[in-house]
């Protein structure tokens, strides 16, 4: 799954970007490292297309609300 930058909303962009800026960090630095950091956990068994879809809306979740 791709997903860009420009599917999230301005307010949420401009967030990140303040994010970053406060590390001293690019932008794509702060989003990678914010993906690792809330990645879920290895399963050691199959997820389905519904589990995946719910354990990555929960790690979307997971960033700096604005």
């Amino acid at each position: 799954m791709n997903v860009s930058i420009q599917d999230l909303s301005a307010h949420v962009i401009a967030s990140y970007e303040a994010s970053a800026r406060t590390l001293g960090i690019p932008l794509d630095e702060f989003l990678r490292a914010q993906l690792i950091k809330n990645a879920p956990e290895p399963s050691a068994v199959l997820m389905s297309p519904d589990e995946w879809d719910k354990a990555l809306d929960e790690c979307f979740d997971s960033f700096p609300a604005t």
